[in-house]
C-alpha cells in the first residue's frame, strides 16, 4: 500500500477522534484542543519536511504551528483568538432562571427564580432535582426549558 494511503488514513482516524473528543467537551477546552492539535500538526509536518531535505518548504509550515500554538508573539505575529479580555461574562435571565457563563472558564451557572427550588443555585441540585425543575419550566411559554437544557447538556451529558 502507498505510504500517501497510508497518511490519508491516519489523518482520517485522527480527525475522527479529534471531531468526538471536541463534541463532548467543554467549548472552551474544546478550542484549545483543537488549537494545540492543528498546531503540533503543522509542527510535525515540518520536521518531516526536514527529515526530506525540504528545509524551504519546512519553514512556513513551522512557523505557522507556533502562530496558531500561541507562541507567535516570539515572532511578532498574533492572531486574535489568542488576544481575549479576561473576566467576561454572559447572563441571560428569564421567568425561572438567572443563567451565567463564565467565558474564562466555561462554567455555567444559575440562579432559580421561581418554582419549587426558587432561591437555590442549579449546580446545588441533583439531576433528579433538576429533572423535576425541567417539568416547571416546560410549563412557562418563554426560554426556560431551553435554558436549563443547556445546562443539563453541559454538566449532565448523559441526561436525556
Amino acid at each position: 500500500m502507498p505510504p500517501q494511503v497510508i497518511g490519508i488514513a491516519i489523518l482520517v482516524a485522527v480527525l475522527v477522534l479529534l471531531a468526538q473528543l471536541l463534541g463532548r467537551g467543554n467549548p472552551v477546552n474544546a478550542g484549545q484542543i483543537f488549537r494545540r492539535t492543528v498546531g503540533g500538526a503543522f509542527i510535525l509536518i515540518a520536521v518531516l519536511l526536514v527529515s526530506r531535505g525540504l528545509l524551504p518548504t519546512a519553514i512556513p509550515f513551522f512557523l505557522f504551528g507556533l502562530v496558531i500554538l500561541g507562541l507567535g508573539g516570539m515572532l511578532g505575529v498574533n492572531f486574535p483568538w489568542g488576544q481575549k479580555s479576561p473576566g467576561q461574562r454572559s447572563s441571560v435571565r428569564t421567568e425561572m432562571l438567572s443563567m451565567e457563563l463564565d467565558h474564562d472558564s466555561g462554567d455555567l451557572d444559575g440562579e432559580i427564580l421561581s418554582g419549587t427550588f426558587a432561591g437555590k443555585r442549579l449546580g446545588d441540585l441533583s439531576l433528579e432535582q433538576l429533572m423535576i425543575l425541567r417539568r416547571e419550566c416546560l410549563a412557562v411559554t418563554d426560554q426556560s426549558t431551553a435554558l436549563l437544557d443547556a445546562y443539563l447538556d453541559r454538566m449532565h451529558g448523559e441526561w436525556r
